[in-house]
C-alpha cells in the first residue's frame, strides 16, 4: 500500500525528529552505514576508514552519519575536514544541503558563515574546515569538545596525518556518551602510496576497520557499467585497460601508486591477500625437513627489521613466519635475546631444523654491519654472513618474481601476523633517479626497511636444495611425511615393493 503525501511528509518528519536518516541510502551505502553504526555503537571501535571508488555517494552517505547525530543528539558537535575550503563549496555544503533537504523546520539548520557552521535548532553544530595548510589545520584542532569527527575525501588532505591527530583530542570529554567519539575517514585512494590514508586503510582493513567497495559494489546496473567501460578505456583493448593504474585506482579503489616506480611491481592488494591465504592454506604443516632462513637490515638512524622464513622445498615456497621490528633504534642484547626466543619457539630448544640426516641451524644474512654481526657471532652464538650486495636491481626483480602473479604463481607465503612486511611491500617506491627507496612523507614506513630484509632472504634461498634424506620414506626419494608420521623400517620398504604382509 503507497503512502499519501501527507503519510509521507508525517513518516518524514518523524524520521528527523528520531534521528533516523538511513532511508535516503542507496543498498551499498546503506550496508556501509549499518556496518559502521555497529562497530561505533556495539563493538567499541571508534576509528574506520571507507575506501570507496568513485561516484559511490561517500561524502553523502559519510555527511549523513554526522547529519544524523545533530539530529538526534541535542548539542552535538561535528567536525568536518575537507581538503580545501573550494572542496566545501563545491561538496561538503551541497551535500549537507542536500541530506537537510526535506527536514522540517525543528531540525533544519541555517549555515553561519562567519563562523563556518552548520547551526541546529536544538543546539547541534556541525563545523567545516578546509585542511590544505598547516594554519587552517590548527585552527580546526583549536575548536571546542566534539562528539564526531568527519574527513572527507581524505586522500586528497596533503597533512592528513596532522589533521587527525591535533583535532582528535577534541573527543575526549565526549568519548563515552552516546554515539560519540568516532573518527570517520572517507576517500578514494591517492596517487601517492605514502600518503596518511593508505596507512590509515592498510592498517584497518588488517583489524576489520576498513570498508572497500570498488564501482561494482554500487547501485548502477550491470549494463552501465559495461557501456561506460568501454567509453572510458577511449579504444584501448579492455584487458589492457583493466590493468592500467588509472582502472585499478578509480574503478577499483586500489592503493596503488605509479606502477613505474613501485619497488615490487607484483604486490598488488589482490596479491599480497593471495601470499596470506597461501600461509593460512599451509594451516601450520610443515614438511619433515626444511632450511629456515633469517634476514637482517640493520638502521642505526633509521629502522631495523629481522625476518624468519623456511624454504618448502617440495611446493618450491618461501614462507615468512615471523618479523621483529625496532623503529627507533635497538640495542644489541635485545635484539639478540628476541631472536633466540623466537627461533625456540619455532624450532624448539635446540634451535635447529631437521635436514637430510641430521639437522641444521639457521642460514642467517644481514646488510653490511661487521662490528654488530661480529658481536653476535661471538658473544650470542647467532652468526649472520653478510649478503652481496651487488647488482641490486636483479635482486630486487627476483624477490618480485616470487610474489603471485608472475606466471602461473610465485613462491611467497607470509604470516599475517608479520603486519609490517604486509603493509611495506605494496608501499615501496624508488626515488626519481631510482637510486634508493623513496623517502615517505610520515615516515610511516622509515626507509622500507622490511622489503629491504626481504629482498636479502629471496636472493640467498637456495631453491634446488633438498632438505629430505635421499632414501627417506617408503617409495624411494621424494617421499614426504609430516611431523609425528614415523618413518618406515627397512622390512616395511620392501614389503612395499613386493606387496608382502609384514607382521606388526
Amino acid at each position: 500500500m503507497s503512502l499519501t503525501a501527507k503519510e509521507r511528509r508525517a513518516a518524514v518528519d518523524l524520521a528527523w525528529k528520531e534521528g533516523r536518516l538511513r532511508y535516503k541510502l542507496h543498498p551499498h551505502q546503506r550496508a556501509a552505514y549499518d556496518r559502521t553504526t555497529q562497530q561505533f555503537a556495539g563493538e567499541g571501535i571508534r576509528r574506520i576508514a571507507w575506501r570507496w571508488a568513485r561516484r559511490l555517494g561517500k561524502t553523502f552517505t559519510g555527511h549523513l552519519k554526522v547529519v544524523e547525530g545533530c539530529a538526534s543528539i541535542p548539542g552535538f558537535r561535528g567536525v568536518i575536514g575537507a581538503p580545501s575550503e573550494k572542496h566545501l563549496k563545491k561538496f561538503t555544503m551541497p551535500a549537507i544541503e542536500a541530506i537537510c533537504s526535506d527536514a522540517p523546520n525543528s531540525c533544519m539548520p541555517r549555515f553561519d558563515r562567519a563562523e563556518s557552521e552548520y547551526r541546529f535548532p536544538n543546539g547541534s553544530v556541525i563545523s567545516i574546515h578546509g585542511c590544505d595548510t598547516d594554519g587552517k589545520i590548527s585552527r580546526m584542532s583549536r575548536g571546542p569538545a566534539a562528539n564526531a569527527l568527519l574527513f572527507e575525501e581524505a586522500g586528497e588532505i596533503p597533512n592528513l596525518e596532522r589533521a587527525i591527530k591535533t583535532t582528535a583530542p577534541q573527543l575526549l570529554s565526549k568519548y563515552n556518551d552516546q554515539n560519540s567519539g568516532w573518527i570517520l575517514v572517507v576517500g578514494t585512494p591517492p596517487e601517492s602510496p605514502a600518503h596518511y590514508f593508505v596507512d590509515i586503510c592498510r592498517r584497518y582493513a588488517q583489524q576489520g576497520r576498513e570498508i572497500h567497495y570498488t564501482l561494482y559494489d554500487g547501485h548502477y546496473a550491470p549494463e552501465t557499467l559495461k557501456a561506460f567501460l568501454r567509453d572510458d578505456a577511449d579504444g584501448m583493448p579492455e584487458d589492457e585497460y583493466k590493468a592500467s593504474e588509472m582502472y585499478r585506482r578509480e574503478w577499483l579503489a586500489e592503493l596503488i601508486g605509479d606502477p613505474s616506480r613501485m619497488v615490487l611491481k607484483l604486490a598488488t592488494e589482490a596479491h599480497m591477500r593471495e601470499m596470506v591465504e597461501r600461509y593460512n592454506a599451509l594451516n601450520d604443516q610443515r614438511p619433515s625437513h626444511y632450511v629456515v632462513y633469517e634476514s637482517l637490515d640493520v638502521g642505526w638512524e633509521d629502522w631495523t627489521f629481522w625476518l624468519m622464513g623456511w624454504w618448502h622445498h617440495r611446493l618450491q615456497t618461501l614462507v615468512i613466519e615471523k618479523e621483529l621490528v625496532y623503529k627507533n633504534g635497538f640495542k644489541r642484547d635485545t635484539l639478540a635475546a628476541e631472536i633466540i626466543q623466537a627461533e625456540e619457539h619455532f624450532l624448539g630448544p635446540s634451535r635447529r631444523a631437521p635436514y637430510q640426516g641430521t639437522s641444521q641451524e639457521p642460514r642467517r644474512w644481514s646488510d653490511h654491519a661487521p662490528e654488530l654481526l661480529a658481536e653476535l657471532s661471538s658473544e650470542f652464538n647467532l652468526p649472520f654472513n653478510p649478503t652481496a650486495k651487488e647488482d641490486r636491481d636483479t635482486a630486487i626483480n627476483q624477490c618480485d618474481r616470487m610474489i603471485p602473479g608472475y606466471g602461473v604463481s610465485g613462491k611467497l607465503a607470509i604470516n599475517p601476523n608479520c603486519k609490517e612486511l604486509l603493509v611495506q611491500m605494496p608501499a615501496a617506491t624508488w626515488n626519481k633517479t631510482r637510486t634508493e627507496f623513496a623517502k615517505n612523507m610520515s615516515r610511516r614506513y622509515g626507509h622500507y626497511d622490511g622489503v629491504a630484509s626481504l629482498v636479502y632472504m629471496t636472493r640467498n634461498v637456495v631453491r634446488s636444495e633438498d632438505p629430505v634424506p635421499v632414501d627417506f620414506g617408503v617409495g624411494g626419494p621424494g617421499r614426504w611425511y609430516e611431523p609425528g608420521l614415523r618413518p618406515p623400517t627397512e622390512e616395511e620398504k620392501w614389503a612395499k615393493v613386493f606387496d608382502l604382509e609384514v607382521e606388526t
